[in-house]
């Protein structure tokens, strides 16, 4: 399976402040086509929305980021296209949501389809084992997921909460939810890490 790290990590920069390609944001309550009043356009500033109720679109993001959409938008007067890395991420929505939109399975189908797992399932974040194994094994367009807990379930998935993309050295992430490039992964405040190294 090809992946396309540069075009991740290009489509992080360009969406991680908007409304991703597809137009959708996701919420705990859905897919709301209008939020705040404001109707959802592909590439719409989020800050133009402002603050979304029961936000939860981290893993829409990811999958956006790390699949084959494409996503236009205008810099300096051009229309510029921004692909993801080209990974064929299941769309289990089926309207017009792009990508997986639940952490657990999409951990759950990196783990099966491509990614490796560093170190074991659950780390301690931010304790120093799991910065010097983000350090010395995690690079730009790699995932990390986030959980409160080290159970796994049933079906082999975890309980995750939140995922983010790696774009920088030192465990610097891109995110939504609360929009997030370049900040570090301690700034997430769930208590454990999985480590995925993409292909």
């Amino acid at each position: 399976m090809s992946y396309n790290r540069m075009a991740a990590l290009t489509y992080a920069g360009a969406f991680f402040n908007r409304v991703c390609h597809d137009g959708k944001n996701a919420t705990r309550a859905g897919y709301p086509p209008v939020i705040n009043g404001v109707t959802l356009t592909p590439g719409l500033a989020l800050a133009d929305i402002g603050p979304i109720p029961d936000d939860f679109d981290c893993t829409h993001f990811i999958s956006c980021c790390l699949g084959r959409g494409r996503g236009r938008l205008n810099v300096g007067g051009r229309e510029i296209v921004f692909s993801g890395g080209g990974l064929n991420i299941p769309s289990p929505i089926h309207n017009g949501v792009y990508g997986e939109t639940y952490a657990p399975r999409l951990v759950g189908w990196l783990i099966a389809n491509c990614a490796k797992v560093i170190s074991h399932r659950f780390l301690g974040n931010g304790d120093f084992f799991a910065d010097r194994m983000i350090n010395e094994n995690l690079s730009p367009g790699d995932v990390i997921a986030f959980s409160d807990d080290e159970k796994v379930n049933s079906d082999g998935t975890g309980n995750y909460k939140h995922m983010v993309l790696v774009v920088g050295d030192q465990g610097l992430i891109s995110c939504h939810t609360t929009s997030r490039f370049g900040h570090s992964y301690k700034a997430i405040g769930h208590g454990h890490m999985t480590l995925l190294k993409l292909p």
